[in-house]
C-alpha cells in the first residue's frame, strides 16, 4: 500500500513509514511536479478537506490519470454523520443533523418527531465546542427551545464556517483505571490494520477485550453497507462491554499517535 503525503504534512510520519519499508512519496498540491510518484490507488495524507475541496482534488487526480484509494463517494459517506451511522448499523448510536442556519423552533419540532433518546451530544460538522466550554455545555437534555439555543450558542461563538449541526445519542462509556475505554482504529480496504493504541495508557489492549470480535464484525457491517477505502473510526466500550462507534473520520488528515503500529499494519496487509 502506497502512501502519498501532500505538501509539508506529516513529515515525521513519512520518515517512520519509510523506515518500515512502506512505499511513500511527497508531492505538491495543486499538482506541479512529481506526479509520477502517484501510482495505483494510494492513501493520501494531507490537509483537512471538506467534500467540495476533495471533489476538486479527485478531479485533479483524474486529469493526470491518477486515482485515490478513498473515492469521492466514500469520502462523502465518511463526512456525513447520518450516512456513516447507517453504514455501521446497530454499532452506531442514532443521530440527527440540521443545517447551521436552521430555525431553532423547527429543530425542536423535528427532535420531538424523532425517536432519539436524551441526552444528546451536540457538535458541528467541523468539531465540537467541548474544548472551549466543556462536554456538559454541549449536552442537550430536552427538546426545549431554550435548551437548544444554549447548546448551539458555543458553536456559533467558537466555530467558524460550520455548515451543519449534529446531535447524537450519548452512550455511557465504561471506565478502566479512571479513563474511558475508547480506541481509534485505522481501517484500510475493509480491514482494521491497527489500533492507534498506547500500551502505557492504562487501558486494556483492544484485542484483550471480551467484545474484541465485535470490532471486525462492525467493519464487516460497514463494508456490506457500502463503506470502503480507508478511514479512522473511534470506538467506545459501553457499560455492558459492547463496542459502539463514537466517530468516523477521513484518513486524509488527523494525527496518528502510534505510527509504528500504522506502519506495521500496512506492511502486514502488503504481505497478505
Amino acid at each position: 500500500m502506497r502512501v502519498i503525503y501532500l505538501n509539508d504534512c506529516y513529515e515525521k510520519e513519512e520518515a517512520m513509514m519509510r523506515a518500515y519499508g512502506i512505499p511513500c512519496a511527497r508531492v505538491s498540491y495543486p499538482f506541479q511536479e512529481g506526479v509520477a510518484e502517484i501510482q495505483g490507488s494510494p492513501i493520501f495524507r494531507g490537509p483537512k478537506m471538506k467534500v467540495a475541496a476533495y471533489s476538486e482534488f479527485i478531479q485533479d487526480l483524474e486529469k493526470i490519470d491518477c486515482s485515490a484509494l478513498v473515492g469521492l463517494n466514500d469520502f462523502i459517506k465518511i463526512s456525513d454523520a447520518i450516512e456513516y451511522t447507517r453504514c455501521f448499523g446497530t454499532y452506531a448510536p442514532k443521530v440527527i443533523t440540521f443545517d447551521i442556519k436552521q430555525d431553532v423552533v423547527e429543530i425542536a419540532n423535528l427532535l420531538i418527531e424523532s425517536d432519539l433518546k436524551y441526552p444528546l451530544f451536540v457538535r458541528s460538522d467541523i468539531e465540537s465546542a467541548a474544548k472551549y466550554v466543556g462536554v456538559d455545555a454541549c449536552t442537550l437534555r430536552s427538546s426545549d427551545v431554550n435548551d437548544i439555543e444554549t447548546v448551539l450558542e458555543p458553536i456559533h461563538r467558537f466555530i467558524a464556517n460550520a455548515g451543519a449541526i449534529i446531535m447524537k445519542e450519548i452512550v455511557s462509556v465504561k471506565r478502566a483505571n479512571g479513563k474511558t475505554i475508547e480506541y481509534r482504529a485505522i481501517v484500510v480496504n475493509g480491514k482494521i490494520v491497527c489500533f492507534d493504541y498506547d500500551s502505557s495508557s492504562g487501558l486494556p489492549s483492544p484485542e484483550s477485550l471480551p467484545c474484541a470480535w465485535q470490532f471486525e464484525d462492525c467493519i464487516n457491517t460497514a463494508s456490506k453497507n457500502g463503506l470502503h477505502g480507508a478511514y479512522f473510526v473511534d470506538f467506545g466500550v459501553d457499560e455492558n462491554e459492547n463496542i459502539f462507534v463514537v466517530e468516523c473520520k477521513n484518513i486524509i488528515n488527523g494525527t496518528v499517535k502510534n505510527i509504528n503500529a500504522f506502519a506495521e499494519g500496512l506492511a502486514k496487509i502488503a504481505m497478505d
